[in-house]
């Protein structure tokens, strides 16, 4: 069997097991202003949904939340990446910030972004920062992994998801970019440069320079930790979350799970090495973090996969429904004992 093959018997019984999952997997990102970034705006299929900023849409006992509604309504935000956005879960109202807005009686805005690192987080903030009466941080992956496959070109702002993308798109004036969108026919004009100075390639070694890498990721996950604190409102709880990781090194899958993380074990051959080593050193990575968020003043909740009971992740990262209710429980019980 090819593995094209391979990959989509792989996806067809994904699909049987987790139907959701298809609109997931077809949710393309888009370039947007400040944030690099989101989902399409104003997508609508019968999973998600997301508002004029391709944020999406949360659920709360005053309605639906979006990014234009939230201001007037006020309460939370929480940021993130896929696992804020809520992949995975069967709806707007299953994700982890509409599951905290029904414990907590009060809204809370969904700016998970999607293969986000940690200053598109802080980007995202800053137009909400000033009204939030909590601020939620469920984050953490994205840097790692970030920095483990970086091919160095961002390492001064920090590596993220897409670079090579990127740094083909910043080979061309920005007008002609939009000239050749606009009128299709008319060809992108050839920008070749040398992209290739002082590049930092990743490495396939498991020792030192991914040890180096997983300090870089925490290191800027602080710095822009230390800003948003920094931002928010003098009452304001400021809460970082390290969000789990559901490797079997850390949890015992149960069945649905196990089945999942076998059908994509042979669609992550690149991945193998980086994702082995954050399984080794993710304990020790939280307690880093921890210790991180002390020095800073920030509260620190560690949501390690192995506090989660039952059928509660459809990979390392996603979580299903009861997944997410349980996510959003430890949240609200360390807000409340921190307010």
């Amino acid at each position: 069997m090819s593995f094209r093959d391979l990959d989509r018997a792989h996806r067809n019984r994904r699909y049987e097991l987790v139907p959701q999952f298809e609109q997931y997997d077809a949710n393309e990102l888009f370039l947007r202003p400040y944030v690099t970034f989101v989902s399409r705006p104003g997508l609508d299929n019968p999973v998600f949904h997301t508002d004029r900023l391709g944020y999406r849409l949360s659920d709360s006992g005053q309605g639906t939340v979006d990014s234009d509604r939230w201001p007037d309504l006020g309460g939370g935000i929480v940021l993130g990446g896929s696992f804020v956005f809520g992949v995975g879960a069967s709806g707007d109202g299953a994700t982890l910030p509409s599951r905290l807005a029904h414990r907590s009686g009060v809204p809370y805005l969904n700016l998970g972004i999607y293969a986000g690192n940690s200053l598109q987080e802080l980007v995202a903030a800053v137009p909400f920062l000033a009204h939030a009466t909590s601020v939620v941080i469920c984050s953490g992956i994205n840097n790692v992994f970030a920095s483990l496959q970086s091919l160095g070109h961002n390492e001064v702002y920090g590596p993220l998801f897409f670079e090579g993308a990127l740094a083909t798109l910043g080979r061309t004036p920005i007008v002609d970019l939009a000239a050749a969108v606009a009128e299709p026919g008319r060809g992108i004009p050839d920008q070749r440069a040398a992209d290739t100075a002082g590049q930092v390639l990743p490495s396939t070694d498991t020792g030192d320079h991914l040890a180096a890498r997983m300090t870089a990721a925490l290191d800027r996950q602080l710095r822009d930790l230390r800003i948003i604190a920094g931002a928010a409102r003098p009452d304001a709880r400021v809460l970082f979350c390290l969000q789990p990781f559901a490797d079997p090194v850390l949890r015992t899958p149960t069945r649905p799970e196990r089945e999942l993380f076998d059908l994509a074990r042979e669609r992550q051959g690149p991945w193998l090495t980086a994702r082995d080593h954050v399984a080794a050193n993710w304990d020790a990575y939280a307690d880093r973090m921890a210790a991180g968020c002390a020095e800073l003043g920030v509260d620190f909740v560690d949501l390690a996969a192995r506090r989660f009971t039952g059928w509660s992740f459809y990979d390392r990262v996603h979580m299903t429904d009861h997944g997410y209710q349980q996510a959003a429980d430890i949240i609200w019980e360390r807000l409340c004992s921190t307010s």
